[in-house]
């Protein structure tokens, strides 16, 4: 994959009608209505590697009263989702192309072996991403089915 990797940590992606759209503070504290659909691009950008578990462990906490969908680069996040997305943007004449693919079993051990450093996955990544990724368990989504 080339591209963020999109991971949803609750539920399945659904659209989101304007009423239940929230301000970001709301969004932070978790003070919205309980069901709303957070979603947060890039959320980790600026944030160093020590960081990635207290950040993973925040949104797996909002979680459990929003349905939450995060594109991120880092893999502390991605590994704690109960689904994982891939996304790759590719640039053919002028034209943008971007496919989504959901990520399991060996397909995302490689791709958070890709997260922690490289497209080829050394040993070492692969087995950091296998510890990652039963680290601790990841909250149980209510639905699997994704929205094409």
């Amino acid at each position: 994959m080339s591209a963020a990797v999109c991971a949803c940590l609750h539920g399945a992606l659904v659209d989101v009608p304007v009423p239940q759209t929230m301000s970001p503070t709301a969004a932070i504290t978790g003070s919205g209505p309980a069901g709303t659909t957070l979603v947060f691009d890039e959320i980790d950008a600026g944030v160093g590697a020590d960081l990635g578990d207290v950040l993973a462990a925040k949104l797996l906490a909002l979680s459990a009263r929003h349905q939450i969908l995060c594109i991120t680069h880092m893999p502390q996040i991605a590994a704690k989702a109960p689904v994982h997305i891939g996304v790759v943007k590719e640039i053919e004449k002028a034209r943008t192309r971007v496919t989504l693919r959901r990520l399991q079993g060996d397909d995302r051990t490689r791709e958070i072996a890709r997260m922690l450093g490289g497209d080829q996955g050394s040993d070492r990544r692969l087995a950091l991403a296998r510890e990652l990724l039963a680290s601790e368990p990841r909250r149980a989504s209510t639905s699997t089915r994704v929205r094409p």
